[in-house]
């Protein structure tokens, strides 16, 4: 957190646990998991759950999907303690190891963290200039197989930009991938990070077509679905 002052940081975690309560994942979202399993039929074993947050997605998988593991994946700290009786990672994730980043943060409005600050809403005055922490980053790849997770058939991505940075970090991870979902911007509400286009044709040159163009749509950014064409 932001700061050690007691009653701040009680205030943080009676914030998170609201949210925690709160079931906030668009319809449309829940209407194509489900569209997954029943069309696609689409039964996956392992998903990871990148910007995991305070479990919204989580919660939905686990209902669509009988015995489905869901490994969470999240660079704010506090969420830690929601995450019991999972196999997680609290850290930040790009496309190398070992880089430092200014991880823009505001311990109210956690939705919006990320390493490429929140300029969108606002004017970005939720995520001041100042408000940063330096962190080490770390790649998808290496946190799989230095905590020995075991690989999954669906991924969630979902981090305030970060998204391709992520995927460039995971090229491993991603050859055992039948379906990735992942967030992407149409214009630019985090400062510097990439645009849908970019991540799309990123993705195509590793073999992942696109089934579903922002099956749910959230105005600046949507959600998107990916397939391998390599499995």
């Amino acid at each position: 957190m932001l700061s050690n002052d007691l009653k701040y940081q009680e205030a943080v975690k009676k914030n998170m646990y609201d949210s925690y309560y709160r079931d906030v994942l668009p319809v449309n979202h829940q209407l194509f998991l489900e569209k997954l399993k029943n069309e696609y039929f689409f039964t996956p074993k392992v998903c990871y759950d990148v910007g995991s947050s305070v479990l919204h997605w989580t919660r939905h998988v686990e209902r669509i999907w009988d015995n489905v593991e869901v490994i969470l994946f999240d660079g704010f700290s506090p969420y830690e303690r929601l995450y019991k009786g999972y196999k997680y990672n609290i850290g930040v994730l790009s496309d190398k190891d070992n880089k430092i980043v200014k991880f823009y943060q505001n311990d109210f409005f956690f939705g919006g963290n990320s390493y490429y600050r929140e300029i969108g809403y606002d004017n970005g005055s939720v995520f001041p200039v100042e408000n940063y922490l330096e962190k080490e980053t770390r790649t998808l790849d290496s946190i799989v197989i230095e905590k020995q997770f075991p690989y999954p058939d669906l991924i969630k991505i979902d981090v305030q930009g970060a998204e391709l940075d992520i995927l460039k970090g995971a090229t491993n991870v991603l050859k055992h991938v039948k379906y990735l979902i992942v967030e992407l911007q149409n214009v630019e509400y985090n400062e510097g990070a990439p645009l849908c286009d970019t991540t799309i044709s990123y993705l195509k040159s590793v073999g992942f077509n696109c089934i579903a163009e922002k099956f749910s749509n959230n105005g600046p950014d949507g959600d998107y679905c990916f397939i391998n064409t390599n499995l």
